[in-house]
């Protein structure tokens, strides 16, 4: 970095910054390292971006290099909450079938969100939730428990107020079972219910 800032033909990058590049070549890899010094004007911070890309200027590099910050969320987020990370065959049918259960429950969780109120939807900072937030939300500090009467999957929060994000989520299974909706195929057709209980009631 220290001989791109000293040979620097610097290159306005917005009004707060400026751009200097330098290639470098890689004997051992037999590849060119493109760097690429990003100055902030008044303050004189730099920041160092890189790749091996051969036939980017120096404003394109930075300009891909914003790509990455979806892609690297976005496969953080199928880590932590689809497992992608844990696929437990090796058979080729058997992980096509495991990337399609991936596909099927991001599509419904982003059709649950769009049902829900937006400010359940979204974080303090503006950022949509992801699925192991919700999952840690709803389950990771409550007594659960869960059981079959009749043609639904009863969900019951026990000793514990009726929060705001619980019930919300009760009105939408009751709204949809209303109108036939609440039905999971793979469940045998069986719908979810949302309850609250304090299982010491009969003792206080």
């Amino acid at each position: 970095m220290r001989e791109v800032v000293s040979e620097a033909q610097w290159e306005a990058f917005g009004k707060e910054y400026e751009i200097a590049g330098k290639r470098f070549d890689l004997n051992n890899l037999a590849k060119v390292l493109h760097l690429v010094v990003k100055r902030n004007k008044k303050t004189g911070d730099v920041r160092c971006f890189g790749t091996t890309f051969r036939d980017l200027t120096n404003r394109e590099v930075l300009e891909r290099y914003r790509l990455r910050w979806p892609i690297e969320n976005g496969l953080k987020d199928l880590i932590h909450s689809y497992f992608i990370d844990h696929i437990l065959d090796k058979d080729p049918e058997k992980i096509e079938t495991n990337f399609y259960c991936v596909q099927v429950a991001r599509l419904a969780y982003e059709n649950f969100l769009q049902s829900l109120d937006e400010r359940f939807v979204r974080d303090s900072a503006g950022y949509k939730r992801t699925l192991s937030t919700f999952r840690y939300l709803l389950f990771g500090r409550h007594n659960c428990k869960i059981r079959q009467r009749g043609d639904h999957l009863e969900l019951t929060y026990l000793d514990m107020g009726q929060g705001e994000l619980q019930s919300a989520i009760g009105r939408l299974l009751q709204s949809r079972s209303e109108r036939g909706l609440n039905r999971v195929t793979w469940w045998g057709g069986l719908g979810l219910k949302v309850k609250f209980e304090n299982q010491y009631a009969e003792n206080t």
